[in-house]
């Protein structure tokens, strides 16, 4: 057998690599790009949670929040099963 033929053996199909071809290896990898892409996306996320943080003017819940506070302690129970079953004079 020659010099520059190796074998393969049935545990490994692929030729180990040589100095050479590790040398030659690009200067950036996908996995290193998908770390940076996924720190842009938490600093962002991270900006736009903690901008506008006085939305609740001295409130501590979210508009949404507050309408449906506001609605449901208007709510009060009927006064018996029947009235509960009138849509037009039930008070929920």
């Amino acid at each position: 057998m020659e010099e520059d033929e190796q074998e393969l053996t049935p545990e490994t199909a692929v030729p180990p690599t040589t100095e050479a071809e590790v040398k030659t290896r690009r200067p950036f990898s996908w996995e290193s790009i998908s770390v940076l892409l996924l720190l842009l996306i938490l600093v962002m996320a991270g900006y736009f949670r903690f901008t506008g943080l006085t939305w609740g003017e001295g409130n501590f819940l979210h508009p949404d929040e507050f309408f449906l506070m506001d609605v449901a302690s208007r709510l009060r129970p009927a006064d018996g099963f029947l009235e509960y079953l009138r849509t037009s004079e039930s008070p929920l």
